[in-house]
């Protein structure tokens, strides 16, 4: 349809009226009687939705997945299908797999997707449900407690690295998969805010660029986890073998990652440039501190190839932590100019 335009009709002296397009409430189905749902927009417009949109994208909520003989495939397939906001899943066998294929299925839905629940399981079926709605988790506590989960890596990887606990570290390991579970919903959240304005206002952001700032920011914070588990898992191999001076070079290191975090989250919470500006100045030390420490993994000649290249990766990722918390305090910085009031 094209652009209309329609005059403002007043009616018993109170309430204004315009009436809808003929053909549009023909395709939508709109009939008299039917209610509509009224957005105001921060543009000043006014979003008008079909009360019967709701039910129909509920009752199109269901997807089945094909058979595939590649679990890989199958995993990718299903974590695309909770993306996209399907409420059931269902995943077709060809034929009967073996307990390996259905156990990697069963362990992503368990320990990747918050909410999904497996409710039947057959010899040519997977049937998953997502249980649980945006109003249940909601966004900026999603995001807060990604923060609190990173932060904790960091800091406990400092004080690993001062102990040399081997077992502190594989800990920090596992905590990867907690931040990729919130990630993923996170996810789930935005891209249904995308499509659906009602859902966008109740998540708290105002416009579709919104989201997609919010969806870099939790992509910046997924990846500053996937490097705080690198980082400790090659500590974990080399932690008793690298010398005092390299273990305060890394937990200096590990003390700048959380100070930037600190900074660039508390900007966010409060869409502070100041803040933000104060978190992309210290990426200058965490490049420092890795030079140095490079220096002195060339200059010491007792450690072996693997174990300088254990250190080397580490340095790197949390170097590589530092500069995607820099990301998002330049994401802080591009929001702050086009809204007033902080979300977080």
């Amino acid at each position: 349809m094209k652009m209309e335009r329609r005059r403002v009709q007043l009616t018993g002296g109170f309430t204004y009226i315009v009436s809808l397009p003929k053909k549009w409430a023909e395709e939508v189905g709109i009939k008299q009687g039917d209610y509509v749902l009224l957005v105001p927009q921060p543009d000043m417009s006014l979003l008008v939705v079909p009360d019967k949109a709701i039910l129909v994208r509920e009752a199109n909520s269901e997807i089945v997945l094909p058979p595939t003989e590649d679990p890989e495939e199958c995993i990718r397939n299903l974590v695309a299908a909770y993306l996209m906001g399907y409420n059931v899943i269902r995943i077709k066998l060809s034929k009967p797999q073996g307990e390996a294929y259905t156990d990697i299925v069963k362990k992503v839905a368990k320990y990747k997707l918050i909410g999904a629940e497996i409710m039947g399981e057959s010899a040519s079926e997977i049937y998953i449900r997502c249980l649980l709605r945006h109003a249940d988790l909601p966004l900026k506590d999603a995001i807060v407690r990604m923060y609190v989960l990173i932060r904790s890596m960091c800091i406990d990887m400092g004080r690993a690295l001062e102990e040399r606990s081997s077992c502190l570290l594989g800990q920090i390991c596992m905590r990867d998969d907690d931040v990729d579970r919130l990630y993923f919903f996170v996810l789930r959240q935005l891209k249904e805010a995308i499509r659906d304005r009602k859902i966008l206002h109740e998540l708290g952001l105002n416009t579709a660029y919104e989201c997609l700032c919010y969806q870099l920011i939790v992509r910046c914070l997924e990846r500053m986890a996937d490097h705080a588990s690198r980082a400790a898992c090659v500590m974990k191999e080399a932690i008793q073998e690298v010398s005092d001076e390299i273990l305060c070079l890394l937990k200096d290191m590990c003390r700048i990652c959380s100070e930037i975090l600190d900074k660039t989250m508390r900007s966010l919470h409060r869409l502070d440039r100041r803040l933000a500006n104060d978190a992309l100045s210290k990426v200058k030390k965490a490049v420092d501190i890795e030079c140095k420490a490079t220096k002195a993994l060339v200059e010491c000649p007792s450690l072996s190839p693997t174990i300088i290249l254990h250190v080397k990766i580490a340095l790197e990722s949390l170097r590589r932590l530092c500069e995607y918390g820099a990301d998002v305090a330049e994401i802080v910085i591009d929001l702050s100019i086009g809204r007033k009031k902080a979300f977080l």
